[in-house]
């Protein structure tokens, strides 16, 4: 379940089984702010099904007990027979939304409100770099800014931790987000103390301005974790991005993301991906090697786009050859 207020498409809503994404509504002679409701979205087996819209709006102090009646409707009716069909994804498949609306409804037990407009952009945000805030109430010092951090495929050492939160005590209040994008946000940071902020060493470590290879880099636990992962998603996903770097430094590269996963439940969302991976292994003569499938671009939001099938079995070794091209040449959808 992903809930976001955020209009700059950063959360993958449409992959969830329930996603409540902002909009409004004009009830009673006034402008009311909540959500429209989408569900049976999943990734996993079967691949990518985007979540449909309900053409349901529902207040923000509504919106729990919505979705606990979403839950419930899951729970008497979902299949029980084979745990692979067990997704509010199949449900919606067999009995169809128009269904699943009108048994939301009789328990609500009061007319729905219809979907109000859609509010999202277009194009995915990722929240790096130096963005503009909103000022808290009752602030009346500077202009405040949030400054997203790249944590290289999500992994962060200790030392890189601690310092992240001495950043956020020096030159903010102390607080620190964590994004979709497995990124960090210091937010709250006075305009005057910016300059010094981008002047810090571990700024070279976890930069606010990356290369659009390592900027929409995001990978899955892999094996390191998780019995399911085929290989090492983090590891091969940074050595290939480090050699797309190389081969494409001082060319304009298009904004792209590049997500791994490292089996086909897509814990990465390899399919939401301009450029998506799936790990596997495959054989090269008498050898069983690390490799990938590779999909190209899918994409959530308010115009979801199921990825297409570009290669199978690619050795993670020959990774690099394959995504160049796609990476210098491929339309962005």
């Amino acid at each position: 379940m992903t809930i976001t207020g955020c209009l700059e498409n950063c959360c993958h809503t449409e992959t969830q089984d329930i996603a409540l994404v902002p909009s409004y509504r004009e009830l009673e002679g006034q402008q009311v702010f909540g959500f429209n409701v989408l569900v049976g979205g999943k990734q996993g087996s079967g691949g990518y099904t985007p979540a449909k819209a309900l053409d349901v709006f529902v207040r923000k102090e509504e919106a729990a007990r919505l979705c606990a009646e979403i839950v419930r409707i899951f729970r008497d009716c979902g299949s029980r027979e084979s745990r692979t069909r067990a997704r509010l994804a199949f449900l919606l498949q067999d009995r169809g939304v128009r269904w699943f609306r009108q048994e939301l409804e009789r328990r609500w037990g009061k007319p729905l409100h219809a979907a109000g407009p859609e509010l999202r952009k277009k194009h995915h945000t990722d929240h790096l770099g130096i963005q503009p805030q909103k000022r808290p109430p009752d602030y009346h010092g500077p202009q405040l800014f949030s400054v997203g951090l790249l944590v290289p495929v999500g992994r962060i050492t200790t030392d890189q931790m601690r310092g992240v939160a001495d950043l956020a005590e020096r030159y903010g209040n102390g607080e620190i987000r964590l994004t979709v994008q497995q990124n960090i946000i210091i937010p709250n940071i006075p305009e005057d103390r910016l300059g010094a902020l981008t002047e810090e060493p571990l700024l070279k470590e976890l930069p606010v301005d990356p290369s659009p290879i390592l900027r929409g880099l995001v990978c899955c636990t892999g094996n390191d974790y998780c019995h399911f992962a085929l290989i090492d998603t983090k590891g091969w996903a940074l050595k290939v991005a480090r050699e797309l770097e190389r081969r494409t430094q001082g060319q304009k590269i298009a904004p792209l993301t590049i997500h791994m996963s490292g089996c086909p439940a897509g814990c990465g969302l390899h399919q939401v991906a301009t450029i998506g991976l799936q790990g596997c292994r495959t054989r090269i003569g008498e050898e069983i090697v690390d490799a990938a499938h590779v999909y190209i671009n899918g994409k959530s939001g308010p115009q979801p786009q199921i990825a297409t099938d570009a290669m199978y079995d690619v050795p993670c070794e020959q990774l690099a050859d394959a995504l160049e091209p796609l990476v210098r040449f491929l339309p962005r959808s």
